[in-house]
């Protein structure tokens, strides 16, 4: 789950527990009137609004990961050394947090309100999603921008690994994320999953695997997931997307959850294994009417086949090819790729022994005695031509 959409179920929940739970008075809230709001940034990680109070005093409110809300409130270092050791304790139990914050100037200063702790557990369906991934050779890492610790947990509950590197510590500042370097790379693959990520980091991990041969994927629902899911080799946008990240990605979930994912790996993959038989179908068949052509018009003297005949034969032929569609292809219990030099020896083989049943066939029609001509001619004494 990107993290725009984790501080928007976040402050779906925090309302409702508002309305719920927290205010004896349920109207509290109607003297107050929202004038402006600034939706989530994933780079400050943040969201605020403007409010008015019945008397029409105007405060500014935000919300968002508690490190950025005690760098902007900056209470005293006993406050922030709590609110790091609460926040801690959430996170090693798997539980989000948000800090809150209020200004009455305008954003000039700000007061630290509290901690608003929260759950947030992974679907019902994400561990055996991602063990079927792992069965069919897909390596799954995390990418979030969660604290380290969260992403600790989740992926401890997840079955995933749990070496996690908070992206501060893996990329530094002004780093060109087309120009990772070695070492960064060997660390990315090393890596289990990846905390505290802003958008740039997304794209850096992605052309980082890349560079190493590796066929890379990526799920993500955010415009700031859409740079990264254009640059993977398989982007795929989740249920809800915004319009960017379906733009950019080459494969959109309609469902909730990610576990169509592992269909989508098996159809791709009988595909491919199609695709691979239909190359070297094709590529046998022209071998074999190439050389069957070529050198029975060299060496026996005649063309076997006329352009008519070659027509035909083309259209016959597609006649099994379109059996391929429907053929009860495996699936492949690994990623596979193209192997051009084995593709191609695999179906010259073919079109060598193909064409060599050919070629035998037409030189025994070719060497067969023709039948004579007896002419009798009345003329000349027992002449036959």
């Amino acid at each position: 789950m990107s993290q725009k959409s984790s501080v928007s179920q976040a402050a779906k929940f925090v309302s409702q527990a508002l309305k719920r739970d927290t205010l004896k008075n349920q109207n509290a809230l109607k003297a107050y009137k929202q004038t402006r709001f600034l939706p989530f940034d994933p780079v400050t990680k943040r969201t605020a609004a403007t409010v008015t109070d019945a008397e029409g005093k105007s405060l500014v409110v935000t919300k968002g990961a508690p490190q950025v809300i005690v760098d902007l409130a900056k209470p005293v270092a006993d406050i922030a050394e709590r609110v790091k050791t609460t926040v801690d304790e959430l996170a090693a139990k798997g539980s989000r947090a948000l800090g809150v914050a209020r200004s009455e100037d305008a954003g000039q200063t700000w007061s630290l309100l509290g901690i608003l702790p929260m759950i947030d557990p992974p679907r019902d369906d994400s561990k055996a999603t991602i063990e079927m991934a792992n069965a069919k050779g897909v390596r799954v890492k995390m990418v979030t921008g969660d604290d380290t610790a969260i992403a600790i947990e989740t992926a401890r509950k997840l079955g995933m690994g749990t070496h996690i590197i908070p992206a501060a510590e893996a990329f530094p500042k002004d780093m060109d994320p087309n120009k990772v370097p070695t070492g960064i790379v060997d660390a990315i693959e090393r890596a289990d999953g990846f905390a505290c990520v802003f958008p740039e980091h997304k794209y850096a991990i992605v052309k980082a695997l890349q560079s190493r041969g590796h066929l890379v994927a990526m799920t993500g629902d955010g415009v700031n997931d859409a740079p990264a899911l254009k640059q993977a080799d398989c982007g795929t946008a989740a249920s809800g997307a915004t319009d960017a990240a379906r733009g950019a990605a080459a494969l959109v979930l309609t469902a909730p959850g990610l576990s169509v994912i592992n269909n989508a790996i098996d159809e791709a993959r009988r595909i491919f294994g199609r695709i691979t038989s239909y190359t070297t179908y094709r590529i046998a068949l022209t071998m074999d009417i190439m050389f069957v052509v070529v050198l029975s018009t060299i060496f026996l003297k005649f063309a076997p086949l006329t352009a008519m005949m070659i027509v035909a034969m083309s259209l016959l032929d597609d006649v099994p090819i379109m059996t391929i569609a429907y053929d009860n292809t495996p699936v492949s219990a690994k990623p596979i790729r193209w192997q051009m030099p084995r593709l191609l020896g695999v179906a010259a083989v073919l079109g060598v022994l193909k064409e060599s049943d050919s070629t035998t066939d037409i030189s025994l029609l070719g060497h067969m005695r023709r039948p004579r001509l007896w002419v009798v001619c009345p003329c000349l004494c027992d002449c036959t031509y």
